[in-house]
Formats: structure tokens, C-alpha cells, sequence
């Protein structure tokens, strides 16, 4: 008998269990006030949680009662137990109902009132890591306090299922987004608070500090906090069901309540980013900036610029960048979301309206800061403890580009990198409008560098002096002071002076008569052409490195990508964009290099001579120098008058005396950078090599040699080259600049063609050269005209060797 009542007596113990639960668990939720503290709602999930499983036992133990009834059972029994269960359900959902109703309107755990103004007061990393700690603890009971409420709206779902009442479903998901709403607007409250009454305070230098992108994160932060779990759980339910599958009904509630609760949550964000977003507009004066970059881009530098504040416009348009990130990481949040949303402020009228006015004052920040930094153009050394120097406004350009460059990267905005990218590009390195890097060297704006005053003196001379105008020769203005100077030092006029440079850029005519007058005038011109070649250089090498880094933005899309729609479109929208500006400025690193060619040669024909200087026998440059040196040397020697000849140092002085006694290739290697000077090397090189082989074949009369006097231009041509190695070896950053550049071997073989006419005329006998003619650069008549400066060969065996080069040419051209 005890067996048979033993399941009755257990079913009814778990019946009085639920009741008194459900009693004990109401008594802190029926209270007046309808706020609860958050434990009592965790403790409320837990307890939820319980009468769950329970409930669960319960039916199981009745369906097993059921099972196991004999046919002599009382159906009366049966239909009390059925009764029980049901209303042990019912009674659990209305405890439930009003556990949430109280849990929703309920505030979340908050911030102390004292603790920022702790935060805003701590001086020690102690006090800091208190802060961060009670944040991260902060954080924490907000996302317990909202799985509880997630998961007793989940029990809710399943008792109104259970019992009959699935219409209070879309009550209960009306109430649930509501009070996400409600938390949203309660966690950005005391930010919002706190830019009110900064705001209501009207003062001007608050005005300027005002942490409106402080706010929007904050606002956008919490509403990704929110949504980003909603999210997770709408992405764990099966897909919606397809026509004629089973609907589960719990699966849709949940589905419906994620999907309300996100786009309750996304249109408050929208709503007080708007808000805040006006306010931002007003408080800034972005209006007003606005209207100084229309009007004033494209000007030149003048006084008026430095009523601009300029630390002002770039603490706004860093505020601008970081507030476009923070609005595209929150809009790539949203488009990830499988729902249509209906609002979409922040896409199509807060996110542009930033990146168009980001971009458009960011560009204004860069031209006007380059104005700034133009103004106040120096020489920079490049390498601490070394003489290279470079102009500022070099330096300057890259910093400004690169950094404009980033931070338009960090918004994730392909229109806001685009316009930028091109606006650097156009506006600071382009080589085909004014006012920007291209002109400043092509005035040697800020490469003037005084060699006899010290570091000291230059500094405060510039701080004292007003800075000279952009479309001015700043180089003219400090050599004409120079120029004072020395006469009133110098009672002699000028020695000598250097050839005239023709067709030479402007940057060197004006004053090229005054090159030889005075230590001081002439050291003013090699220090600026130096400074001026290195600036030039530098300004290739900042294009590429821009080049770089915008491969960089290519190869790396999604990171700097806001798109959501269509992610092959953004990304070919992007790589238009960015390709574009990638192109300019690698077709400007270009131009530059073709442009520091250019000066080398005229810096080199200035200071060295050219090959249409007549020669001279002394107080000229070492070109003319080394003409009359080759043209009044005799090759035409015996063994003994060759052992004078090649003495070294005769050699040394007669010879090498020219190109080591030039200042500018005394100072060449310590003022110039490496690829400069590999550029001076192989111009020079190419001269020296044009001019001895002008004076071996087309002299008047024509020299002649003897198998001793080709050995004594053997060692004048190994001397020549270890001279000019030597300048690069200097540095020993020889083998540096050739692995940059690769190419320089290919295109360009020093000494290739002289060597071979030096071996022509050390030959023995004529026929000896078709050992070396697989090899040869030179023309059958550059052959002859060699073979005939030897006096001991004849004019048959010349002969012989030409037309056999002119057959084996004709026989490799048919192949």
C-alpha cells in the first residue's frame, strides 16, 4: 500500500515546493516601488531557473504516474494531479510576468557619482587601476543584470506557451526592447549630462575641449554592448522555417524579441548621435572653417594665414577622424545584422556629412600647416653628428603628408583616404602646379646654410629674421647679405670665375660670376647646392614612401573598409581611389628623380666645368683642367721617358691635382646623401670618360701612341677611377646604393667604352682584338680610329681586322 502512494506523495511534496517558491520568491518583487536591486533580479533568474527544472520533474513524474497505473487506479486521482500541475504552471508564469515586468523596470548597476571625479583626480597608478577595476567590475554586473532579463523573457516565452497565453508574446517583446531603450539611454545619460552643462557655460576655451567625440562613443559603445549579444543569440536559432515546415513558436518569440530589441536600439543610438552630432557642428564653428577653406585654398603664403589657428583646426579634424571610425565601426556592426533596418541616419546622413567635412578640412590643415611650415624653411641635418642637411620644408611635407595619411586611414572611409590622398598628392608634391615642394626646390627655399656661422647663430638669425615669401629666391636674398659681408672683408675683387652655365634651371644664373669670389660667397653656394641636391632626393624617397604606404591601404582593404552592401564593389570603389592617388605620386617620385638629375648635372657643370669649356691650364674648374692635361700629354714614349712619365707623383699633381683640390668634391662626400653622391659619382664619371675619349680620338693633330704610352693611359685611367670610387667609399655606402637601385647597373656601365679603346691600344698586333670582339662595345670605326693612334701598326693589318669586324656584324644582324 505504502508502494502504491509513495509516487502521490511525492508528486504532491513538489507540488507544495513550487507553491512555497513561488510565494518566497514574489515577496521582494510585489513592493510599491517597482525597482528592484540587481542581486534580486540574478537571484530572481536563478530561482526561475529552479522552478524550471522542477516543473520539469513534475511532468515527467506525472506522465511516469500514468504509465505505471494499474487498471484499478483512480481516474479521479489522475485528473487531481493533471489539475495540480497546471495550476503549479500557471501560478510559476504569473510569478514570472511580474519578475520581469519589476526586472525591466529596473535600472542597471550605475556608475558611483564621486568615482570620475576620483578618475578626473588621480595622480598615482594606484588610483588608476582602482578605476579600471571598478569599470571592468561595472561591466560585468551589467551583463549579468542583462542575461537574467534575456533569459527570464526566454522562461516567460515558454510558460505563456505552455499555458495557453501566447498573447502576451508580443507584449512581453514591446516591454523587453523598451527597456533595452531605456538602458541605452540611462548608460550614456551622465556623458550626455556632462556636455550640457559644459555647453550651458558658454566659455569659449571649454567650448573648444568639448568631448562631443567622447559622447558619440560613448553612445554608439553602449548601443554595440547591447546589441552585440542580441546578436549572438539571434545568430544560434535555427533559420526561419520555410513554406510548410513545423514553425517552433519559441524559436519565432525569441527571433522576434532580438530582432525588435536591435532596431529599438540602433534607432536611439541614431536618434542621440544626430543630437549630439548638431551640437558638435554648432559648438566647433565647423561651419566657419568650412567657409575658410573655400575661401582661402589655393592662395599663397601670406601674413593672413597666421590668423589662423591652426592647433585649434587640427585638434578639430582629429576629433572629425576619430568620430568617422567610431561611426563606421558601429555601421559595420549594424549591416552585419540579417534584418532590414528601418532608420538609417548615421549611413545615409551623419557618416557622409562627417567624412565630406573630415576630408574637405583635412586637406585645408595640410596646404595651410605647409604654408606655415614653408615660412619657416631651414636647413636640417638628416643624420645626427653629420654635415647632410636637407630643407625643412622637405622633412615637413613628408611629416604632414604621412600623418594626414594615417589618420584619413583610420576613419575606415574610402571617400575620406581618396580625397585626401589626393589632395597631398596634388597640392604638396605635384611637380606641375606652384607652391608646393616641387617649387620650394626649385627656389632652394630653406637650403641656405652659412658655412662660417655656427648652429647657434643660424638659429637665433632666423628667429630674428621675417620669413622670406614662398615665390622668392631665398638663396638670393642670403647671398646678397653674404655678398655685403665679404666685400666689406675683402679688398681684392674675384680671380677667376667659372664658365657660364647656358640653359642652366634658375635656381644657379643670377649669380654665377660671384661663384669664385670669396671663401664666403662660394661656400654659401656649395653648402645650398648640396642642401638643395639631398632635398631633392629626400622628396623622391617621401613619394615612394607615401607610394608605400598607400600599397599598403591596397593590400590590407577590409580594415579601412566601412562598406557593407556589397563588399566587391567597396573594394574595387576603394583600390579607384587609392590606385589613382598611388599613381601621382609615384609618377612624382619620378619627376624628382628626373628633376635631381638635372641638378646634379648643373651643379656638376658649375662647379666642375663641362665638355664645351675650353681647356685651361690652371685657376678653373678640374673639366677644363683635366682637357688641357690629355690634350698636351705625350703618349709617344720610350721605356725610359715612360718611367718619368708614370711616376706617381707626377701623376698626382699633374693629374689627380684637378679633381682633388675642388672644394666641391672635397665636401661632396660629407654633405651629400648616399644616392646623391652615387648620382655626382656617375655624372662626373661619364664626363671624365666622354672628355678622354674626345681627346684620344678627335684631337688636332691626333696623339699618337706607342705600345709604352698605352700603358701610361692605363694607369692615368686606374687612377681617374679610384679617385671617384673613392667618394662613394668614403661613406662605404657604395654597395647600399647600388642594391636600391638595381637597375643602375644595366643601364649604365661606367668606363665601358674607354677601357676597351685603353686594351685596343695595348694590343700587340692588331689581330689580337678579335679575342676580345664577342665582347665589344665598340663600332668597327671606333676600332680603326684606336688602332691608328699606334704608331707601330700598319695600315694593311688595321684594315684586315675592321672589315673582318664589319663582316662578323653584318653576319650577326641577318641571324
Amino acid at each position: 500500500m505504502e508502494q502504491d502512494e509513495d509516487p502521490m506523495m511525492a508528486f504532491q511534496e513538489g507540488v507544495t515546493e513550487i507553491m512555497m517558491a513561488c510565494e518566497e520568491l514574489r515577496q521582494p518583487f510585489k513592493a510599491e516601488n517597482p525597482k528592484v536591486p540587481t542581486a534580486v533580479v540574478v537571484q530572481g533568474r536563478d530561482d526561475l531557473n529552479l522552478m524550471f527544472e522542477n516543473l520539469g520533474g513534475m511532468h515527467h513524474q506525472l506522465h511516469q504516474n500514468n504509465n505505471n497505473a494499474n487498471a484499478g487506479s483512480n481516474p479521479e486521482d489522475e485528473q487531481i494531479q493533471k489539475d495540480l500541475f497546471q495550476h503549479c504552471q500557471l501560478r510559476v508564469a504569473q510569478v514570472a510576468q511580474l519578475v520581469l515586468e519589476r526586472a525591466m523596470a529596473s535600472a542597471e548597476p550605475q556608475e558611483e557619482e564621486d568615482s570620475s571625479k576620483r578618475n578626473n583626480n588621480a595622480d598615482d597608478d594606484d588610483d588608476e587601476q582602482a578605476a579600471q577595476a571598478a569599470q571592468q567590475q561595472l561591466e560585468l554586473e551589467r551583463q549579468d543584470f542583462q542575461a537574467s532579463i534575456a533569459r527570464i523573457a526566454e522562461l516567460n516565452f515558454i510558460w505563456c506557451l505552455e499555458t495557453g497565453q501566447e498573447e502576451r508574446i508580443a507584449q512581453i517583446v514591446e516591454q523587453y526592447a523598451a527597456s533595452q531603450r531605456n538602458a541605452l539611454r540611462e548608460r550614456a545619460k551622465p556623458s550626455i549630462a556632462r556636455l550640457v552643462q559644459e555647453r550651458r557655460n558658454n566659455n569659449d576655451l571649454v567650448m573648444e575641449k568639448l568631448p562631443h567625440s567622447h559622447v558619440i562613443t560613448v553612445i554608439l559603445g553602449q548601443a554595440s554592448a547591447l546589441i552585440h549579444p542580441l546578436l549572438t543569440w539571434l545568430c544560434s536559432l535555427p533559420p526561419p522555417p520555410e513554406a510548410g515546415q513545423l514553425v517552433n513558436k519559441l524559436v519565432e518569440a525569441i527571433r522576434s524579441l532580438c530582432e525588435q530589441s536591435v532596431q529599438v536600439l540602433d534607432e536611439q543610438a541614431q536618434t542621440l548621435v544626430k543630437t549630439v552630432t548638431g551640437w558638435f557642428w554648432t559648438d566647433r564653428n565647423v561651419d566657419d572653417w568650412m567657409a575658410k577653406s573655400n575661401s582661402q585654398e589655393g592662395l599663397g603664403s601670406d601674413s593672413n594665414n597666421n590668423k589662423l589657428y591652426l592647433g585649434t583646426l587640427d585638434g578639430l579634424v582629429e576629433e572629425m577622424a576619430f568620430s568617422c571610425q567610431v561611426l563606421a565601426r558601429y555601421q559595420a556592426l549594424i549591416q552585419s545584422v540579417p534584418l532590414a533596418v528601418v532608420q538609417k541616419t548615421i549611413e545615409h546622413e551623419i557618416s557622409p556629412e562627417f567624412q565630406w567635412k573630415y576630408a574637405t578640412l583635412e586637406r585645408f590643415l595640410a596646404t595651410q600647416q605647409w604654408k606655415s611650415a614653408l615660412m619657416l624653411a631651414t636647413p636640417v641635418s638628416i643624420v645626427l653628428g653629420t654635415s647632410i642637411q636637407v630643407p625643412s620644408v622637405v622633412e615637413d611635407a613628408q611629416y604632414l603628408s604621412t600623418r594626414a595619411l594615417e589618420r584619413a586611414a583610420s576613419t575606415r572611409s574610402t571617400q575620406a583616404i581618396g580625397t585626401v590622398a589626393h589632395a597631398i598628392s596634388s597640392h604638396v608634391w605635384s611637380t606641375d602646379i606652384t607652391g608646393g615642394v616641387h617649387q620650394a626646390l626649385a627656389d632652394q627655399v630653406g637650403c641656405y646654410v652659412d658655412g662660417t656661422a655656427s648652429a647657434t647663430e643660424q638659429q637665433q638669425a632666423s628667429q630674428q629674421q621675417s620669413p622670406p615669401r614662398s615665390n622668392t629666391n631665398s638663396f638670393a636674398s642670403a647671398l646678397l647679405g653674404a655678398l655685403d659681408e665679404d666685400i666689406g672683408n675683402k679688398k681684392t675683387p674675384p680671380s677667376s670665375q667659372p664658365p657660364s652655365s647656358g640653359g642652366a634651371p634658375s635656381s644657379g644664373g643670377l649669380f654665377q660670376s660671384l661663384v669664385g669670389g670669396g671663401d664666403g660667397l662660394q661656400q654659401i653656394r656649395i653648402n645650398t647646392d648640396f642642401c638643395n641636391l639631398n632635398g631633392i632626393h629626400s622628396a623622391s624617397t617621401a613619394c615612394r614612401s607615401l607610394v608605400k604606404f598607400l600599397d599598403g591601404l591596397l593590400e590590407n582593404p577590409e580594415a579601412n573598409n566601412e562598406e557593407g552592401g556589397d563588399p566587391a564593389a567597396s573594394l574595387k570603389q576603394m583600390n579607384a581611389m587609392i590606385e589613382l592617388a598611388r599613381e601621382e605620386l609615384s609618377h612624382y617620385g619620378n619627376a624628382y628623380d628626373a628633376m635631381l638629375k638635372l641638378k646634379t648635372q648643373h651643379v656638376i657643370q658649375q662647379w666642375c666645368g663641362s665638355l664645351q669649356d675650353p681647356p685651361k691650364r690652371k685657376n678653373c674648374p678640374c673639366i677644363p683642367l683635366l682637357r688641357y692635361y690629355f690634350l698636351n700629354e705625350n703618349f709617344e714614349l720610350d721605356q725610359a721617358s715612360f718611367k718619368a712619365a708614370e711616376s706617381d707623383s707626377r701623376l698626382e699633381q699633374d693629374l689627380l691635382s684637378a679633381l682633388s683640390e675642388s672644394k666641391f668634391l672635397q665636401q661632396s662626400h660629407d654633405k651629400s646623401d648616399a644616392e646623391v653622391l652615387t648620382g655626382i659619382r656617375e655624372e662626373l664619371t661619364q664626363i671624365i670618360e666622354e672628355l678622354i675619349l674626345d681627346c684620344l680620338l678627335h684631337a688636332e693633330p691626333p696623339k699618337r701612341f706607342t705600345d709604352w704610352g698605352s700603358l701610361l693611359l692605363s694607369k692615368q685611367v686606374r687612377m681617374l677611377k679610384l679617385y671617384l670610387a673613392k667618394l662613394q667609399d668614403k661613406n662605404n655606402t657604395s654597395g647600399a646604393a647600388e642594391s636600391r637601385n638595381p637597375a643602375a647597373t644595366t643601364k649604365y656601365r661606367p668606363w665601358e667604352r674607354l677601357s676597351q679603346i685603353v686594351t685596343v691600344l695595348q694590343l700587340e698586333r692588331p689581330s689580337d682584338w678579335t679575342l676580345y670582339q664577342s665582347t665589344s662595345v665598340l663600332t668597327p670605326q671606333d676600332v680603326r680610329t684606336a688602332m691608328q693612334l699606334r704608331v707601330d701598326f700598319s695600315a694593311e693589318a688595321i684594315k684586315t681586322v675592321v672589315a673582318a669586324m664589319s663582316t662578323n656584324g653584318a653576319n650577326g644582324q641577318h641571324k
